[in-house]
């Protein structure tokens, strides 16, 4: 055990934790005791609370070690591995699997219309400007007054061109 070399007292004494009653009688004291603060108490014990949730922590879970469900192949909108399992045998579910896989693309360029139309439209309004659709995915800008004339040429309609 090591001691100070002031006092044969351990070094871990009572007056180095702070109890400044019998600090102030220890003989090698010359300084006032050292105060517990609250930010001392919490820095402590966070240090022990992170020590022991490291040694607490669960094993590392192995991917072998998953459930049957959590390592299936994905068949998702028709393609992916899992599509002919997913199948299981049945012509009808594959040819399911293999009209929504084909119209894949189309679904995914409607969303991303959809997104634009809805998303963008709000946008351009707080800069009083109209998004007016002009083809697939192609859109014009228009001020509030380019719209109400081309839309009173019969140019555009609900924010779409028609001509």
């Amino acid at each position: 055990m090591k001691t100070s070399g002031l006092c044969a007292l351990p070094v871990a004494c009572c007056c180095t934790m702070g109890v400044s009653g019998f600090a102030m009688r220890h003989p090698h004291m010359q300084q006032p005791a050292q105060q517990v603060t609250r930010r001392g108490v919490f820095q402590s014990a966070g240090s022990v609370l992170a020590s022991a949730a490291v040694l607490a922590a669960p094993q590392l879970v192995l991917a072998d070690d998953r459930p049957s469900i959590l390592r299936q192949e994905i068949c998702e909108v028709g393609v992916g591995d899992g599509c002919a399992q997913a199948a299981e045998g049945s012509d009808l579910i594959r040819k399911l699997q293999q009209r929504s896989a084909e119209r894949r693309a189309e679904r995914e360029q409607q969303m991303l219309e959809t997104y634009n139309e809805h998303n963008f439209a709000d946008y351009f309004k707080t800069l009083n400007k109209r998004m007016v659709r002009k083809g697939p995915n192609q859109y014009v800008l228009m001020s509030e007054t380019e719209y109400a004339a081309a839309e009173k040429a019969g140019l555009v309609y609900d924010n779409k061109y028609i001509k």
